[in-house]
């Protein structure tokens, strides 16, 4: 696997990781929110699809070794939990009961990332569907 794979791949995890840590923030911040019992799963959902977005960089580049190319598969994994993890940040970032606890530009960014990871999910699924094996 050449550096032209695994760049993007850790672009979009940088990025993830943005959105993610704002999400983490959310429900530490947000009284109502830390409540509930299904904000406890949503926030070990955040915490754990983080190291899973950085586990798939240190394998990317652990799999440039054994010279395997699977980067698009990784791309559209991290596009499809990248899209959930925005998605559900905004949601509740918009709930009547938190959202003074943040700034717009952590909104703008968050609707920012969910625009991003949507349009790499479209692209890589494309890709994967046209059967290409390789981003370069």
């Amino acid at each position: 696997m050449k550096i032209a794979n695994i760049l993007p791949i850790f672009i979009i995890t940088i990025f993830y990781t943005a959105a993610s840590s704002i999400g983490i923030k959310l429900w530490e911040t947000c009284e109502e929110l830390s409540r509930k019992e299904s904000s406890k799963t949503a926030l070990q959902f955040y915490r754990n699809s983080t190291t899973i977005a950085w586990t798939f960089v240190v394998a990317s580049i652990m799999n440039s070794v054994f010279k395997e190319d699977y980067s698009l598969y990784v791309t559209l994994i991290l596009g499809i939990i990248g899209s959930v993890i925005s998605g559900s940040t905004l949601h509740y970032m918009m709930d009547e009961k938190c959202k003074d606890n943040f700034k717009k530009s952590d909104k703008d960014y968050i609707i920012f990332s969910l625009v991003a990871h949507i349009i790499v999910l479209l692209v890589s699924g494309y890709f994967v569907r046209k059967g290409m094996t390789r981003a370069y």
